[in-house]
């Protein structure tokens, strides 16, 4: 967003709701944080186009003055669980939804379709997908990413499979677990790479405990063994070498809004095996996908019916053993993988989207325009008039 020259972007924190929440610098390169850094408060009084909220517990109410607000939020459950509406307390989706003016925008029509279970007007809902920058997410070449594998200590021999969650059940950690376990017996050289979030979601934590719940002592020991686990946060630029350095990306997950990390693995080359079924159909292919077979099944939780998928587990084995065998494949995906996310999810195509459902007559960017590196949490954007090209060369907005 901060490419166009014709929009002023300001940017409101959302309050931390954990106390032990703090923001973390360094995620990105110095000069898209200082660019982030650089983002105004919105002065008092300004009123905006159109102010876009990125905020949980969902807030259907703009903070600020505005023409039109746009929530940004996403649901797993095939519903919208009682807990993302928790800052309105007895009130339901529909009635929130319906009493105000804003429109949803979500990430998937799996999520999509959850909102509309819950009473969303199906008039002020749109889907919007998310995208990666791929100047950053890309695949390395073979001697480049054969240094990389030495440096991160991994043999030449090795397959490596990587999971980015935060390693809870929804994630998948049980059938990860089981499954690799499994491929273990038949090919010793298998290793899993698990990168969680110990700071947020306690993931290793959650490992342990999974771990323990399904394999013996001796199987709990050779798990550990062909595992490499990863908690800390780590900046973009680190993250990408994970993706790089692997052989496939393993995702059998049960409820996502969408997934971020298996696109994120595509565009850098990675061949994914992913639950069918859910918002991954929606950017995936044969070409560089392979989708386990599973059921939507249901379960009451805190007095609310939810939805979610059950990956069959002996279909995600047989996949994982069919990557393993297939190397000339898993070659061609280096090139379909990325060119499909090139053409398709990356930030500037996303931004666009998003700009079109925010501004309909928005305009496009400009031909030097390069990747924006990060979008902030809660973005407004202000300005005196609604966005038309032959005004903005005259008299570009401010917006924020």
């Amino acid at each position: 967003m901060l490419q166009y020259p014709n929009l002023e972007l300001f940017h409101q924190e959302i309050p931390f709701l954990d106390r032990n929440s703090q923001p973390i610098q360094g995620l990105f390169d110095s000069e898209s944080e200082s660019a982030l850094r650089a983002i105004a408060h919105p002065p008092p009084n300004l009123f905006a186009d159109a102010t876009l909220r990125m905020y949980s517990p969902f807030n259907f109410k703009s903070a600020l003055q505005s023409d039109r607000t746009y929530l940004f939020a996403t649901t797993e459950w095939g519903i919208v669980p009682q807990e993302l509406l928790r800052l309105n307390p007895g009130k339901s989706l529909e009635a929130l939804h319906q009493n105000s003016n804003t429109v949803i925008i979500t990430s998937s029509q799996w999520s999509k379709d959850g909102f509309l279970r819950s009473g969303a007007d199906p008039n002020r809902i749109v889907t919007v997908p998310l995208g990666v920058d791929p100047t950053l997410y890309k695949p390395l070449p073979k001697e480049e990413r054969a240094s990389l594998r030495q440096e991160l200590g991994w043999q030449e021999d090795e397959f490596i499979f990587l999971n980015v969650s935060s390693m809870t059940l929804e994630k998948g950690i049980f059938p990860i677990i089981f499954c690799f376990t499994k491929i273990l017996e038949k090919y010793p050289q298998a290793r899993l790479v698990l990168k969680g979030s110990d700071l947020i979601y306690k993931s290793w934590e959650s490992i342990v405990f999974t771990a323990k719940k399904i394999l013996s002592d001796r199987g709990l020991e050779e798990f550990k063994a062909h595992l490499t686990y990863i908690g800390d946060p780590l900046p973009s630029s680190q993250l990408i070498r994970y993706y790089q350095a692997a052989d496939g990306y393993l995702s059998p997950y049960s409820a996502e809004g969408f997934n971020l990390p298996v696109l994120e693995a595509i565009a850098c080359g990675l061949p994914v095996i992913c639950t069918q079924g859910g918002p991954t159909d929606e950017f995936t292919h044969a070409d560089f996908a392979l989708q386990i077979k599973s059921e939507v099944q249901s379960v009451e939780s805190r007095g609310e019916m939810r939805h979610f998928l059950a990956p069959n587990w002996d279909c995600c084995i047989a996949l994982m053993e069919q990557l393993i065998s297939q190397p000339d494949w898993r070659e061609q995906v280096r090139i379909s993988g990325p060119q499909f996310v090139r053409d398709r999810l990356s930030w500037q195509q996303i931004v666009t989207q998003l700009l079109e459902v925010m501004f309909p007559s928005n305009p496009s960017p400009p031909s030097n325009a390069v990747t924006v590196q990060s979008l902030p949490q809660d973005l407004p954007i202000f300005g005196e008039s609604p966005l038309n090209v032959e005004a903005i060369r005259e008299s570009p907005l401010h917006l924020g």
